[in-house]
C-alpha cells in the first residue's frame, strides 16, 4: 500500500509544476539576487514558475538561459525572450551544443532525475559539470533524495534543503563544482 501511494505521488509530482515558494527557495538558494554579471542557465523551464521567479531577481547585467524539451512549453515562454534571456528548444542530453564549456555560473535544474536511467542520470550530471564554471553552483530539487549519491559524485553537496510548502514537499540540493 505505502508503494503504491509513493508511486501515485511520483507521477502526480512530476506533472504538476513548481509551487511559488519552491520556486523563490531554488532563486534565493542561487543567490543571482545579489550578483551582477553571471550567467544562470534554467534546466527544464517547463511552464515557467522558477523562470519567472529567476526574472524577477534577474539583473540587467545578468543574463538567463532557459532549456525547454517539449516544443509546446517552449513556445509559451518565447513571450520571455529578451535581451539578457534566451529560451532555447533542446534536451540536457546534448547541452554541450548550446552551451559552451564552463560558461555557467548557476544552474538551476527542475530535471525528474529520479525518472531517468542510470546512465542517463550520469551523462546529466556529467554535462552540467561541463558547462559549469569553476566553483560554480548547481540547483537541484526533488522530492526524496533517490539521486543524492549520483549528485555527490560529481559535485560538492553544501547543503540541502527542505520545502514543505509544495506538492510534494521538496528537497533542495545546493550543490558546487570544484576543482
Amino acid at each position: 500500500m505505502v508503494q503504491l501511494i509513493l508511486n501515485i505521488i511520483k507521477r502526480i509530482g512530476y506533472w504538476l509544476w513548481s509551487s511559488r515558494w519552491l520556486a523563490r527557495r531554488l532563486v534565493l538558494a542561487s543567490g543571482i539576487h545579489k550578483k551582477k554579471w553571471i550567467t544562470i542557465l534554467e534546466l527544464w523551464a517547463g511552464y515557467g514558475n522558477v523562470t519567472h521567479e529567476i526574472i524577477k531577481n534577474l539583473s540587467h547585467n545578468n543574463k538567463l538561459i532557459a532549456l525547454e524539451y517539449d516544443v509546446m512549453r517552449v513556445d509559451g515562454l518565447r513571450h520571455l525572450s529578451g535581451e539578457n534571456i534566451e529560451i532555447i528548444h533542446g534536451s540536457v542530453e546534448n547541452l554541450e551544443k548550446y552551451i559552451s564549456q564552463e560558461s555557467i555560473d548557476v544552474v538551476i535544474s527542475t530535471l525528474p532525475l529520479w525518472s531517468f536511467e542510470k546512465k542517463s542520470v550520469l551523462l546529466t550530471l556529467k554535462n552540467i559539470d561541463h558547462v559549469l564554471k569553476k566553483w560554480g553552483l548547481y540547483i537541484q530539487y526533488q522530492y526524496w533524495m533517490a539521486n543524492k549519491n549520483d549528485i555527490k559524485n560529481i559535485f560538492k553537496i553544501r547543503e540541502i534543503l527542505f520545502e514543505p510548502r509544495n506538492f510534494t514537499p521538496a528537497f533542495i540540493y545546493i550543490s558546487e563544482k570544484e576543482w
